[in-house]
């Protein structure tokens, strides 16, 4: 035997497809409608137009509505058990409960299996194989989530039973019935009544009939929206992470590529962050007409993740052909550059998403350091791309300590005792990062930092203050500076490392 289920009108396309794969549909002998819900049969009908033959059977007042709505014959299945189908290799039999609702079951007597509408039809929805005694979580969920419990334990099923089957969730052995029936809710009022009149339940039919597909479409495209961004019109983060894990998990051969757009805090200043969004979607647009057959998400901020196929080498050309049209495309609101970071992935270990996102940030790292405009598919760092950081304090024992302290744990650090010496190396060297003592000869950290503010290429640097003993004005007045990171001396300088390497790399992913 074959159990099918006849499904919904807006999906009876589907359910047609899925039973022609098992069964021609003039072979299939049975239709016994077991849900009484009209949204589960109410494509019935269009299995009478793909050329069904066979019976349908239905409860009384459910053959009745069936009727009204055109779908003949169907036979009312009385209050008695009937023997549908018998012979010498299974037997099925109808088996009806006292109360209406759900009142139709199948029991298929070689098996045990125990197929019931009083709490789903399990009709393809595909039982395990091994049942747990143990776990009831799957019929907890099923009854919460059809609003009423299982059959009552006075109305129990036939002998023989060893499976009941309910329609979402695990298949339940029969010990456990009584156990789970205790647990079954109240039944709702978003339940079908049976106690309907047939012209309530032939409006229903006839409007599932007319807004269900509608209703399915919306639904789908609401679910679509809420994985794209919203600026560039492409998937989001999270739908390219789940991407990105399903294909290392699969060992598959591919290229990412994170192209970045340049200067964005600048273009940000310069054309406000309702033109950068243009911008932005103007070049998911150029990147999508040039590699048609790549996959592109909004990965974070300014850069775009486009998943390409074949070998790295390829894949680097193909993407210096996109580099050239960005800069010489006439879209765009203002004239921009992208940097591309590229890896492969042969290049990725056992640690494989976390070594890709790695990578990528060491990529896009060093391409902004050299100006950006270009491809990188290496990470090999020479002493010039580490992050540069400023620190500036009057004490030359801490100053000199600081300095070699930040070149052990990887930083390529900068050292001067007074604000004089400071302006002169942020014109010689873009530091990423500024660390500043508040009590500095000839200029303090605010007012250094006030001067940093005022200029447009050191108006973004990040700024740690360290101080021998906060106030609350002072504070207050390092705010207004945008100067959060403030520390009391003496200072750990884990922490101060590690604050530093979270603001860097926050800087570099255009937060």
């Amino acid at each position: 035997f074959c159990l099918i289920e006849t499904g919904p009108v807006g999906l009876a396309g589907e359910f047609l497809s899925t039973a022609s794969t098992v069964a021609p549909i003039g072979a299939i002998r049975s239709i016994v409608i077991l849900d009484e819900s009209p949204l589960a049969w109410s494509a019935v009908g269009a299995w009478r137009d793909a050329g069904f033959e066979g019976d349908i059977l239905a409860e009384r007042g459910t053959a009745a509505v069936l009727e009204r709505c055109g779908v003949r014959p169907v036979l009312p299945i009385g209050e008695s058990e009937t023997a549908l189908f018998t012979g010498s290799a299974f037997e099925m039999a109808i088996f009806r409960f006292e109360r209406p609702e759900g009142a139709i079951a199948l029991f298929h007597a070689s098996s045990g299996a125990f197929f019931s509408g009083a709490f789903g039809a399990s009709l393809g929805f595909g039982l395990p194989a091994l049942v747990s005694d143990g776990d009831l979580s799957s019929q907890r969920r099923f009854a919460a989530f059809r609003g009423g419990p299982l059959p009552p334990r006075e109305s129990p099923p036939p002998r023989g039973v060893q499976f009941l089957c309910p329609r979402f969730g695990s298949a339940l052995t029969a010990a456990l019935s009584g156990r789970l029936a205790e647990t079954g809710q109240e039944h709702e009022a978003a339940c079908v009544d049976m106690s309907y009149s047939i012209e309530g339940l032939a409006r229903e039919v006839a409007t599932l009939k007319s807004s269900n597909f509608e209703l399915r479409e919306s639904m789908i495209g609401a679910s679509d929206s809420a994985l794209r961004d919203a600026a560039s019109g492409l998937y989001g983060r999270g739908y390219a992470d789940a991407f990105l894990q399903s294909l290392i998990q699969k060992r598959s051969s591919f290229c990412a590529a994170f192209v970045r757009l340049d200067g964005i805090k600048e273009l940000n200043r310069r054309v406000g962050t309702a033109a950068v969004d243009l911008l932005m979607k103007d070049l998911a647009e150029l990147l999508q007409e040039a590699e048609r057959d790549s996959f592109f998400f909004r990965w974070t901020g300014p850069v775009i993740l486009a998943i390409l196929e074949g070998e790295k080498k390829a894949a680097f050309n193909r993407l210096e052909r996109i580099r050239a049209a960005v800069a010489s495309d006439r879209r765009f609101v203002t004239p921009v550059t992208v940097s591309i970071a590229l890896v492969g992935s042969d290049e990725l270990g056992e640690s494989g998403f976390a070594e890709l996102q790695s990578l990528a940030r060491d990529r896009l790292k060093l391409l902004e350091r050299r100006g950006g405009d270009a491809i990188l598919d290496r990470s090999d760092i020479r002493t010039e791309d580490r992050s540069l950081v400023l620190v500036l304090d009057a004490d030359p024992l801490f100053l000199d300590f600081c300095v070699e302290y930040f070149e052990r744990e990887g930083f390529r650090p900068m050292g001067a005792p007074g604000g004089t010496d400071a302006f002169g190396l942020m014109d010689r060297a873009r530091p990423e990062l500024v660390i500043a003592d508040l009590s500095l000869p000839q200029y303090d950290a605010f007012q250094i930092r006030e001067r940093m503010r005022a200029s447009g290429d050191l108006h973004d640097i990040p700024f740690i203050l360290l101080c021998s003993s906060k106030s609350d004005g002072m504070v207050a007045r390092a705010h207004a500076l945008s100067i959060f990171h403030i520390f009391e001396k003496p200072v750990s300088m884990v922490e101060l490392v590690g604050i530093a390497r979270s603001i860097i790399s926050r800087s570099e992913d255009g937060a």
